[in-house]
């Protein structure tokens, strides 16, 4: 009998280990291993290759004072990091934020779609959507950000219990 339970103990232990594993194996946004060059602020941690060098420079440039300027309007006050990772593998410009498996921004780096084109910059505009929508799903109370602390950065009760999509589109469209 000890064995037996001893033997369940191993496959949950697999089972979980697991998950984790494949949680993370999803987060690769380049289609071939790349050389990537880092620029790190305040808040973000640029990556992207030699090819995305001039849109990495323009998030650079504003990245900082927008987000600071965000978190006060939205009263953020936790400490957040988020890496941005440009990436050249697409024919369409995409900009997009995920909690799952860790706080990040993908930037897929190309002419944007007639759908998202807009006058001005796209890029920048898609990313300042994709940084309100971080903050907002960010928001925890003490007791979830010590639960997210613990389980990792894809525990967001914003996003998960308590509020509907709609209202964090709302948010970052606002």
């Amino acid at each position: 009998m000890r064995n037996l339970l001893a033997i369940k103990k191993r496959q949950l232990l697999c089972i979980i280990l697991t998950i984790f594993i494949l949680g993370t194996s999803h987060a690769a946004v380049h289609k071939n291993v790349r050389v990537v060059s880092l620029l790190q602020t305040k808040y973000f941690d640029l990556l992207f290759p030699d090819e995305c060098a001039y849109s990495a420079k323009i998030i650079f440039s504003i990245c900082d004072d927008f987000f600071e300027r965000v978190s006060s309007t939205m009263r953020y006050s936790r400490k957040l990091r988020i890496p941005v990772v440009f990436s050249p593998d697409s024919s369409i410009l995409s900009v997009s934020y995920s909690a799952s498996p860790y706080n990040r921004i993908v930037i897929y780096d190309a002419s944007p779609s007639y759908e998202t084109a807009s006058y001005g910059d796209t890029l920048v505009n898609q990313f300042k959507r994709e940084v309100v929508r971080a903050i907002s799903l960010s928001i925890k109370t003490p007791f979830w950000h010590i639960a997210s602390e613990i389980f990792s950065d894809a525990l967001q009760p914003a996003s998960l219990l308590n509020m509907p999509l709609s209202f964090v589109e709302g948010a970052t469209y606002t």
